[in-house]
């Protein structure tokens, strides 16, 4: 099924082979794939007598009126723009004009956050796909146009759009589904955002493309998650560390029923590294593999995955079979195996640029194709690869590199550990050392003078925080991620 070299060929192929199928379901419907195409064809349409211009922008949650804004912009021909509606008016508009968008496919929950910004605004829910569309074309695309315009985290001010074409996007699903031996009988259930390349790539494309099921739930919680687990016949969950935490909490809390989850046969974690301790314990509790992996939107976006069937904890696994990865150290030299350098990455899923941003292109993406992802790593004699930290967070004390990760993993083995979160702070004898925040187990009185020590067991003493903060909880992205320069003033 997983034929067609750009997202409307494909999709078009699934949709027409298993049309009587359910493709999409949330909390208040469902649509067939026969119905889904019929929808998107006729969303084509509109959007066609609509708007000349080549972007059209997609805000909504997750729903299943995503999949028919979604396939309708490709079926126009058009470039999809996911939009974050957790932004405020000014940064949704410095995304709006950076994207040159006329047009944004919403819900009636956001247009107040569009006001003003955009001429044309479409409330799906107000959309009737009741009529059977005719005289549709399909559009003639070609494998390296840009499908997807993506704006990356913490770059609001200066709105960084990755332009991921339909060949990025495919080969990745592709390596992908070898990868996770994923087949049409498999149910996803969708809580990562749309507009987020992990959610976006993982959670929707991939099972949608292949002929799978998709069932959305509008946000994160977890007793509402594990619910839908059981009564959405879900096979599949992709979450971020911070979901599997909080599903653990929930779960020893009893705020979620512990009965077996008998569909569900793996879970994938992503967004940031999964502390080895999570990984095995949500194993213990639910009886489901865990595997991680990683990834970065200028790779739509997976890079590496650790198997079903061949894992190693503490590794973001194995690179995908379409790709090739190498450490290099700063002067572009590649390095032996062992030597931990930068990651770089060549292959069909690189991103085409970044929009409007030629310098910073450049800066990424060499002439002979590879991009440096910005991660440092080290690669085993087996092939798996260990991120160790990100080559601008990296804290030099006294002329010696130190990454936060390897800090921030060590701290949450301590079992009063929560959560850890290490930046760099100024030091008039070192230079640099490391500071660290920790989030405590909840009911534990964490003591900072034993978390020292235990720290001081298992790492190098120039490694150790000098300095422990205890905080009620971090600041984080949707997807996870720790928001470290929120905790510099702190510091």
């Amino acid at each position: 099924m997983n034929s067609g070299s750009t997202i409307p060929e494909r999709f078009l192929r699934v949709a027409d082979a298993l049309a009587s199928k359910v493709a999409v379901s949330d909390n208040e419907k469902q649509m067939l794939y026969g119905e889904l195409l019929s929808a998107s064809i006729a969303m084509s349409g509109r959007i066609g007598d609509m708007t000349e211009r080549p972007n059209v922008g997609i805000m909504l949650p997750n729903c299943a009126g995503f999949a028919p804004a979604f396939f309708g912009t490709i079926l126009s021909g058009k470039t999809a723009v996911p939009v974050n509606y957790l932004l405020n008016p000014r940064e949704t508009g410095r995304i709006i004009a950076d994207a040159g968008l006329d047009t944004v496919l919403t819900t009636g929950l956001f247009t107040d956050a569009l006001e003003g910004l955009v001429p044309n605004v479409v409330k799906m829910e107000e959309v009737s796909f009741n009529e059977s569309p005719s005289g549709f074309t399909p559009p003639r695309v070609r494998p390296d146009d840009v499908a997807a315009l993506l704006y990356t985290s913490g770059t609001i001010y200066r709105p960084k759009g990755v332009m991921q074409t339909h060949k990025n996007i495919l080969s990745n699903i592709d390596a992908c589904l070898r990868a996770m031996r994923i087949s049409e009988d498999d149910v996803f259930l969708a809580v990562l955002p749309g507009f987020h390349t992990f959610g976006l790539t993982c959670a929707i494309l991939l099972p949608l493309l292949t002929g799978g099921r998709v069932h959305f739930i509008a946000r994160f919680a977890p007793a509402a998650v594990m619910r839908a687990l059981r009564e959405s016949g879900s096979t599949i969950f992709m979450g971020v560390p911070s979901m599997y935490k909080a599903l653990l909490k929930s779960i020893s809390d009893g705020d979620s029923a512990t009965v077996p989850l008998p569909s569900l046969r793996l879970c994938v974690s992503g967004g940031e590294a999964l502390p080895v301790e999570t990984g095995r314990e949500f194993q213990r509790k639910t009886g489901v593999p865990l595997i991680e992996g990683y990834g970065m939107t200028e790779t739509s976006p997976v890079i590496a995955l650790n198997r079903p069937d061949r894992q190693k904890w503490g590794t973001a696994g194995l690179p995908l079979d379409n790709l090739e990865v190498g450490t290099f150290d700063d002067d572009g030299n590649r390095l032996p195996p062992g030597g931990d350098g930068e990651l770089w990455v060549r292959g069909p899923s690189v991103m085409k640029g970044y929009r409007n941003l030629p310098e910073e292109t450049a800066e990424i993406l060499t002439d002979d194709g590879w991009l440096k992802t910005g991660d440092m790593c080290v690669i085993d004699e087996d092939g798996f690869i260990k991120i160790t930290g990100r080559k601008k967070e990296m804290i030099i004390s006294a002329g010696k590199n130190i990454y936060p990760v390897e800090i921030e993993r060590t701290l949450e083995e301590h079992a009063q550990v929560f959560e850890a979160a290490v930046i760099g702070v100024a030091d008039e004898v070192r230079g640099e050392v490391p500071m660290a925040f920790v989030v405590p187990m909840p009911g534990t009185d964490l003591d900072r003078a034993s978390l020292t020590a235990f720290c001081r067991e298992k790492l190098s003493a120039f490694k150790v925080p000098k300095k422990i903060q205890v905080v009620k909880e971090m600041p984080h992205t949707l997807t996870g991620k720790v928001l470290k320069r929120e905790l510099r003033p702190e510091a």
